[in-house]
């Protein structure tokens, strides 16, 4: 339950980030001035000044409120991790330019390592939308690559479940695991930047196509870690290490 728990809370997180209103003004007290002084049981009582009120943020630490996908171009991706070694994933995606096509493919897990050379990858309950309208998405699953028209769009949501991207750690203490993901969308304008956050009791983040003193890019502990770089999206791979749950 604390995986669902950490999938969904991310997903609200990101909503939150998008929708952030901002501090609320605080009311200025009336009747300042300088009055003539009277004897304390006819003195009028000035009104105290009403209290500042505290602002917090919505956001948790470890979750950028701007950079890549939300205030410049690139992506951010919020990886969850839900249950049996499967992700909630939402990419908000930001492009420099239009576009009349989306590209979406499954990840090439070869990348990340000769364990994941039989991995097959499959994103399903996918749900694409911009500006707040949704855009179909054929039976709501990528497991291939798919184009999907739309009309000049700049930006956009992605969020899915991606299965099939976990295997077993050999050899390993019982139930330990390694994940590797990779963002959805494919081949946009430019070459985009992608900053990652990996939200749920891992054990720890790595980015294997660095170089070997770069890999543990992770900053942070769990349950939030980011990535302490952007990636580019044509190397945005990172590697999660976790615990399955006991059957």
């Amino acid at each position: 339950m604390l995986w669902v728990g950490a999938a969904v809370f991310t997903a609200l997180t990101i909503r939150a980030v998008l929708s952030d209103d901002g501090p609320v003004a605080t009311p200025t007290p009336q009747g300042a001035g300088t009055t003539t002084p009277k004897s304390p049981t006819t003195t009028p009582t000035t009104p105290a000044a009403p209290a500042p009120r505290e602002t917090r943020s919505v956001t948790p630490a470890g979750l950028p409120t701007d950079g890549p996908g939300i205030s410049e171009p690139g992506v951010l991706m919020v990886i969850a991790l839900s249950t049996g070694g499967s992700f909630n994933v939402t990419e908000q995606v930001r492009l420099p330019s239009t576009t009349n096509l989306v590209e979406l493919a499954p990840a090439q897990l070869s990348r990340a390592g000769g364990q994941f050379d039989d991995a097959e990858p499959v994103a399903t309950a996918v749900q694409l939308s911009t500006d707040g309208q949704p855009i179909v998405v054929p039976d709501g699953t990528v497991a291939a690559p798919l184009s999907i028209p739309v009309d000049g769009i700049t930006q956009f949501e992605l969020s899915y479940q991606v299965d099939g991207v976990t295997v077993r750690s050999l050899p390993s203490t019982a139930r330990r695991a390694l994940a590797a993901v990779t963002p959805l969308v494919q081949a946009t304008p430019g070459s985009l930047p992608v900053a990652v956050v990996v939200a749920g009791p891992v054990l720890g983040v790595n980015c294997p196509l660095l170089t070997l003193a770069e890999r543990s890019c992770g900053a942070g502990s769990a349950p939030m870690i980011q990535v302490d770089r952007v990636l580019p999206l044509d190397d945005a791979v990172v590697t999660i290490q976790l615990d399955l749950p006991r059957a």
